[in-house]
């Protein structure tokens, strides 16, 4: 087949797949959304470090991270900008509940990064990164990368012995497992731009810590950050 011609039979399978996909209905059209999280915060302001700035307005919160556990249904592991972490109950109910867990950190830290589960245990092993790396100014810097393998009940700093991840703010975790016993948390991170709690502006963290980074777990973790220049973790 000349290049014409390949070009041509391109074209004509490119314009029948569009056809056939306006044809098709729209699955969104048939989803009901319903609420079912904590009632707004009405009456609330802008807070920059404890300012208040502007008009009042009745306010939600803001979700960072959320995690569906694949191991039991209607269980789902929300995280908050800056109001903690979350166990939602039958959320596939009509009465789900809405449970806070991290208050038990190593850190103290309300600020939620990432989330990511390893259902091959039970109940599912939790991973958070703290610090919410959203780019934004009132996102707050993190204290850390935590572990719980009772649902929020207890909480470990399991890597702090490889690198502490203080002061970082999370954007991402992935939890892989390569078939041979071996896992690997990969793990997105950024610098957390914020107020302290005296009020002044600064940043947390360095340029040259964040990124992307390979973490090695079992009974001697390791940590080791990619380097774009390589490009490979080094």
């Amino acid at each position: 087949m000349g290049r014409q011609a390949l070009r041509a039979k391109t074209l004509s399978v490119a314009l029948a797949f569009l056809a056939w996909m306006g044809a098709r209905p729209d699955p969104a059209a048939a989803l009901s959304w319903q609420f079912i999280g904590p009632e707004p915060i009405v009456g609330a302001q802008g807070n920059y470090g404890g300012v208040l700035i502007g008009p009042t307005f009745n306010a939600a919160g803001r979700v960072t991270a959320i995690a569906p556990d694949p191991t039991t249904q209607g269980r789902i592991f929300v995280g908050t900008a800056n109001g903690g972490l979350w166990m939602i109950t039958g959320a596939n109910g009509s009465n789900p509940s809405f449970t806070p867990i991290s208050a038990a950190f190593p850190n103290p830290n309300q600020a939620i990064g990432a989330i990511a589960l390893d259902p091959s245990t039970s109940p599912p092993t939790i991973y958070v990164g703290t610090g919410a790396g959203n780019n934004c100014l009132d996102c707050y810097y993190g204290r850390g990368l935590f572990t719980s393998t009772n649902l929020g009940g207890d909480w470990y700093e399991t890597f702090a012995s490889v690198t502490s991840f203080e002061d970082q703010a999370f954007t991402k975790l992935m939890l892989v497992n390569t078939g041979n016993g071996t896992q690997y948390l990969f793990a997105g991170i950024r610098q957390g731009a914020s107020v302290n709690r005296a009020g002044v502006p600064y940043l947390q963290g360095s340029s040259s810590f964040g990124g992307l980074w390979q973490i090695t777990l079992g009974a001697n973790p390791s940590a080791i950050q990619y380097n774009k220049t390589t490009p490979q973790f080094t």
